[in-house]
């Protein structure tokens, strides 16, 4: 109980230097709670609650990898996923330009490769204007690759 008496006590003095560097107007007490916001209508809205969910909906989140018994959870954060879009836009542009070389002669190469670069571009446009991390569970032996979750972080 004294650790947590002292990790109290540091949070306490934590906090209140904290409201002494922020100005006044961007603070809100609300019962026994302290509300800091980046402006005094951000604390205003969060204190009650009005706007609260709409404020922490999406963040830039972690990329990680866990492993549970019913499989796997796969976290990208924003910055990773936006990455990985950029990257599936240039796959696009490459598989466009080898459907067109094999166009000629191996048309159903083509049509493959002119596939790939259509979801390619999809996924990769998709990711870069993704608004937050996302995470997705994997188990294997499940239809549809194993994916049967998505959230964002």
């Amino acid at each position: 109980m004294t650790e947590l008496d002292k990790l109290i006590s540091q949070s306490n003095v934590s906090l209140k230097q904290t409201i002494l560097e922020v100005p006044k107007a961007n603070v809100v007490q609300d019962g026994n709670s302290v509300v800091i916001g980046d402006s005094p209508k951000t604390a205003e809205e969060i204190a009650s609650d009005s706007q609260a969910t709409l404020i922490t909906i999406y963040h830039e989140g972690k990329t990680y990898l866990h492993t549970y018994w019913w499989g796997t959870r796969l976290g990208v954060s924003r910055t990773l996923a936006r990455k990985i879009g950029q990257k599936g836009g240039h796959s696009a542009e490459a598989a466009g330009a080898l459907a067109g070389v094999l166009g000629l002669k191996l048309p159903q190469a083509a049509v493959y490769c002119s596939f790939i670069s259509g979801v390619s571009y999809l996924i990769g446009t998709a990711l870069t204007k993704t608004p937050g991390g996302i995470v997705f569970n994997f188990t294997a032996g499940m239809p549809s690759g194993g994916v049967w979750g998505f959230e964002w972080q």
